[in-house]
C-alpha cells in the first residue's frame, strides 16, 4: 500500500506540474516573475530575459530556467553629492548573470524531501559597493518582522551539485574603509559524495587594494574542501579535510562552526605551510616587497592553529583560545651585499587565553643562528 500511495503522489504531482508548465508558458511566466519581483525587492528594477519551467525532458524533475537577470539598485540615490562623486559609475549594478539552471526531483518531493539535483549558474557578475555602514547598493531586501519569533524547521534537503561558470567577476567597494577587492571565480563546484558529504572545488584570483596600497594583485585562491551539513541542524557547518592554496602558502583545515548567533567555533585545527618567504614576495605590496631586493634566501616556515577551547564571538571584544606552533627549518639568507647567515632555524609555542589574556605565555626553543661576521663601520 505504501507503494501504491507514493506513485500515485508522484503521478498526481507529475499532472498538476505538467499543467503548470501548459499553462504558464515563458511569455507567461516571464512577466509574472518579474513583478514579483520588482514588488518584493525595494529601491531595485529587475529585468529578466526569459522563465521558463520543464518537467517532459527531465522527468522526474522538474526544472526552472531563468536567462539574462539584471538587477539594478536605488538605494544609492540617497547619497549626497560630495560622497557620490567617490562612488564608481556602476555603483548601481548590482547583479546580473546569463543563465541559471535548477532542477528539482519530484519523486522526493512526494516524501517530503527537497532533493536539488543540479544548479548551474553562468555569466554571474555581482558588484557590491558600500557608500557607509548605513547604506549600501544592496539595501533592498525589505526588513524581517522582528516581532515574529517563531521558530521554522526545514524539511530534509539533499543537493547533488552547484555549479558556477563563466563568471564575470565579484566586486567589492567600503568607501568608508578604503578598501576595494575583485575576485575573478576560475571554477566553482558543490558536488554530493558519500556519507552526505558535499565536496566544494573554489579556484579563484583576489586583487585587493586599502587607501592608495594594493594589498593583493592576481593572487591565487584554491579550495578543496568536504562540507558536513543538514538541514536538522541548518546553522552548522563542518569543514574537513580541506585542502587550500592562498599564493604560494598551502593550508590545511577541519572547522566545526555554529553560524546561530552567537557565532561558535567548536573545533579548529590549521596547518599554513611549509612556504618559503621569497614566494610571498610577489603577492604583497610593490613598496614593501622592494625592500628585499637583492636578498637571496630559502628561508621557509610551517604555522600551525588550534583552538584550544570553544570559541563564542559574542562582541567584537571576543578573543579566542588558541595554541599557535611555529616552525623554521634550517635557512640560510644572504644580503644586497653579500654578507651571509649561512643557518638560521628556530621554533616556537604560543599558548593564548582568550580569558585571561596575562596567562598566555610563550616559549621559543631550538634556536640557531650562525653567519659570517660583519664588522660594523661608523
Amino acid at each position: 500500500w505504501a507503494g501504491i500511495v507514493i506513485g500515485s503522489l508522484v503521478l498526481l504531482l507529475a499532472v498538476i506540474f505538467a499543467a503548470i508548465v501548459w499553462i504558464l508558458s515563458p511569455s507567461r511566466l516571464t512577466p509574472i516573475v518579474q513583478d514579483y519581483a520588482n514588488e518584493y525587492l525595494i529601491n531595485s528594477d529587475t529585468k529578466i530575459g526569459s522563465v521558463e519551467l520543464t518537467i517532459w525532458k527531465t522527468f522526474p524533475c522538474v526544472a526552472l530556467d531563468v536567462d539574462n537577470l539584471t538587477i539594478v539598485s536605488h538605494s544609492l540615490d540617497a547619497v549626497p553629492d560630495s560622497c557620490r562623486a567617490a562612488l564608481p559609475a556602476n555603483c548601481d549594478s548590482l547583479l546580473q548573470f546569463d543563465k541559471f539552471h535548477l532542477e528539482l526531483n519530484l519523486l522526493r518531493l512526494a516524501t517530503a524531501t527537497i532533493d536539488i539535483r543540479d544548479v548551474m549558474l553562468s555569466g554571474l557578475r555581482a558588484n557590491v559597493v558600500m557608500a557607509s555602514a548605513e547604506l549600501s547598493n544592496f539595501d533592498i531586501v525589505p526588513p524581517s518582522d522582528s516581532s515574529d519569533d517563531t521558530s521554522t524547521s526545514l524539511p530534509d534537503i539533499t543537493i547533488n551539485s552547484v555549479e558556477i561558470s563563466n563568471c564575470r567577476g565579484i566586486s567589492y567597494l567600503s568607501l568608508a574603509d578604503s578598501i576595494s577587492a575583485d575576485v575573478d571565480i576560475i571554477a566553482a563546484q558543490l558536488s554530493a559524495q558519500k556519507d552526505n558529504r558535499l565536496q566544494l572545488i573554489f579556484d579563484s584570483f583576489v586583487s585587493a587594494t586599502y587607501a592608495a596600497d594594493t594589498l593583493a594583485s592576481r593572487l591565487p585562491v584554491m579550495v578543496n574542501t568536504m562540507l558536513d551539513w543538514n538541514a536538522d541542524d541548518a546553522f552548522r557547518v563542518g569543514i574537513a579535510d580541506t585542502k587550500a592554496k592562498i599564493g604560494n602558502i598551502p593550508i590545511s583545515l577541519d572547522m566545526d562552526v555554529n553560524f546561530a548567533e552567537p557565532l561558535k567555533v567548536d573545533k579548529l585545527n590549521s596547518t599554513l605551510g611549509e612556504f618559503d618567504f621569497l614566494g610571498l614576495l610577489p603577492y604583497i605590496p610593490k613598496e614593501y616587497a622592494d625592500m628585499f631586493n637583492g636578498f637571496d634566501t630559502n628561508l621557509r616556515s610551517t604555522i600551525g592553529i588550534t583552538l584550544t577551547e570553544p570559541y563564542v564571538m559574542a562582541s567584537a571584544d571576543d578573543i579566542p583560545s588558541l595554541r599557535i606552533d611555529v616552525n623554521i627549518p634550517d635557512s640560510y639568507l644572504t644580503g644586497p651585499k653579500r654578507h651571509r647567515i649561512n643557518r638560521i632555524a628556530a621554533s616556537a609555542k604560543a599558548d593564548i587565553n582568550g580569558k585571561e589574556l596575562d596567562k598566555s605565555t610563550l616559549a621559543v626553543r631550538n634556536v640557531r643562528f650562525a653567519g659570517e661576521a660583519v664588522k660594523p663601520k661608523g
